[in-house]
């Protein structure tokens, strides 16, 4: 039976890492990661924040049967529009992260557990500054841990140089690179965390 990314990550990233780093190329593959880090079931309800993507585009990669499937769109990514069970909500200015962070405690206060995808922190950085999205992540993932979320969040390493990869990478528990065929895992130390 061949090695899947899924097997490789469920090996590599420790059952406590709460906070995860995707980083790699939009392509099918991440996609198909993205959905296996949800680990969704019917008590967790799922959030995803895209700024390009159509809502109905993240269910086809969901592992499992979740419950809310929340989506907020920022910028120009198109809301639902059909009868799918998604939820959407919407910022318009894609550098609003203030926006961001009450639509994103809105679904956190409505949910008990909650998994969130953020998809991409490469556009975010398109449209606000970089110490501006640090101490919005860094906000958000200390209320994201609190709340006992899970939380992935994209990161194309091909747009950005090392020093903004390895400064981003310090909020999070673990930083998972998928690039030339390869998946590695590099984890912190979760010690004195709220896992």
């Amino acid at each position: 039976m061949a090695d899947t990314d899924r097997d490789r990550l469920d090996r590599a990233l420790p059952a406590g890492a709460r906070t995860v780093l995707l980083a790699g190329p939009p392509t099918d593959r991440m996609r198909s990661l993205c959905g296996a880090m949800h680990r969704a079931d019917a008590g967790t309800a799922l959030l995803i924040v895209t700024y390009t993507r159509e809502p109905a585009d993240y269910l086809d990669a969901l592992d499992g049967s979740p419950g809310d499937i929340t989506v907020v769109t920022v910028g120009d990514a198109a809301p639902q529009t059909d009868d799918s069970p998604v939820t959407t909500r919407h910022v318009e200015a894609p550098a609003d992260l203030t926006q961001l962070g009450i639509e994103i405690d809105a679904v956190l206060e409505a949910h008990d557990r909650v998994s969130l995808c953020l998809d991409s922190l490469t556009t975010t950085l398109q449209y606000a500054d970089y110490t501006d999205v640090y101490e919005f992540l860094h906000a958000t993932t200390g209320r994201l841990r609190a709340a006992g979320a899970r939380t992935h969040v994209h990161l194309n390493p091909l747009a950005h140089d090392e020093q903004v990869l390895t400064g981003l990478a310090t909020l999070f528990d673990a930083r998972v690179d998928l690039s030339a065929g390869a998946l590695s895992v590099d984890a912190r130390p979760l010690t004195g965390r709220n896992v």
